[in-house]
């Protein structure tokens, strides 16, 4: 990954690639799926594409959450919350 100085402002034309990117993604997958339905079963199609979905999102999280420190910082579990307020 490109990694940025923190004073250079991202380019708008960095979004518009990333969206326009999407967008062609997206149309792929849909013409693939319409592809294999005449050989496969719908259930079948749908695992592999859930699979092959967390196999990419896992990829992204390591090389987005490489080097840094497991941290929580976001707000506490309800239960925790809720277990505090009653003692």
């Amino acid at each position: 990954m490109l990694q940025r100085s923190p004073d250079h402002a991202p380019s708008p034309l960095v979004g518009i690639a990333l969206a326009c990117s999407g967008y062609s993604l997206f149309a792929i997958q849909d013409a693939v799926v319409k592809w294999l339905v005449a050989d496969y079963a719908v259930p079948q199609i749908l695992f592999m594409r859930s699979i092959m979905i967390v196999v990419i999102a896992g990829i992204m999280v390591r090389r987005l959450t490489r080097g840094r420190p497991a941290t929580r910082s976001g707000p506490q579990p309800l239960v925790r919350t809720a277990a505090r307020q009653s003692v």
